[in-house]
C-alpha cells in the first residue's frame, strides 16, 4: 500500500504538469472501460478546483498546476474534495513558472482541515525509472487507437511502467497488448 500511495503523487504530478487540461485518461482498446473507472474510484485525494484537478498532499494543502491556480479568483476560491467544499485562502505559484513555463506547479492552502480523506504522501526519491505507477484523471477518455473521443467527467485510473525521467517530467509509453 505504501508503494501504491508513494507513486500516486508522482503520477498526479505527471498529469498536472504534462497535460495542460489535466483531464484525460487514454485506455487500452482491448480492456473494458469499467476496469479503469473502478480503479479511479480508489483515488479519494482528488480535489476539483475551477474545473481542473488537484491532489491533497497534507490535511490543508492541495497540489495543482500553476495554470490552474492562476484561474482562481475571489469567486472561485474553493475546492471540492470528497463531496465537501473547502475555501482556499492562499495560492502559491512556483516561482519558476513565469520564468520558464516548465515548472507548472502551485500549492493551495485550505482554510480548514480535510477530514475523511488521506493525503498522498510526497515522493522524495529519484528512482522512478522502471517503477510501476498508478495515475488518475477525470474528464476526457478514449483509447490508444482513437485518442480522446469523449468528455464524460468520470475519474479513471491506469497503471504503467515509467521508462525515463528528467528534472521536469516522467515518461512512459503506451505499450502494445
Amino acid at each position: 500500500m505504501i508503494k501504491y500511495q508513494r507513486f500516486l503523487l508522482c503520477t498526479s504530478l505527471l498529469f498536472v504538469v504534462l497535460n495542460p487540461a489535466a483531464d484525460a485518461i487514454i485506455i487500452r482498446h482491448d480492456r473494458l472501460d469499467a476496469r479503469y473507472v473502478k480503479l479511479g474510484k480508489e483515488f479519494r485525494a482528488y480535489g476539483d478546483v475551477v474545473g481542473a484537478g488537484s491532489t491533497l498532499i497534507s490535511p490543508r494543502w492541495l497540489l495543482t498546476a500553476a495554470h490552474v491556480a492562476k484561474e482562481i479568483s475571489p469567486y472561485t476560491s474553493f475546492a471540492s474534495i470528497g463531496g465537501h467544499h473547502y475555501a482556499i485562502d492562499r495560492v502559491i505559484i512556483h516561482p519558476d513558472y513565469a520564468n520558464n513555463g516548465r515548472t507548472d506547479l502551485a500549492l493551495l492552502r485550505l482554510t480548514e482541515v480535510v477530514k475523511g480523506v488521506d493525503p498522498i504522501q510526497l515522493y522524495r526519491s529519484s528512482d522512478e525509472a522502471a517503477q510501476i505507477v498508478t495515475f488518475f484523471g477525470r474528464g476526457q477518455t478514449g483509447n490508444g487507437e482513437t485518442g480522446p473521443t469523449a468528455q464524460d467527467g468520470k475519474m479513471r485510473g491506469a497503471t504503467n511502467k515509467i521508462e525515463t525521467t528528467d528534472p521536469y517530467s516522467i515518461f512512459f509509453q503506451f505499450d502494445k497488448p
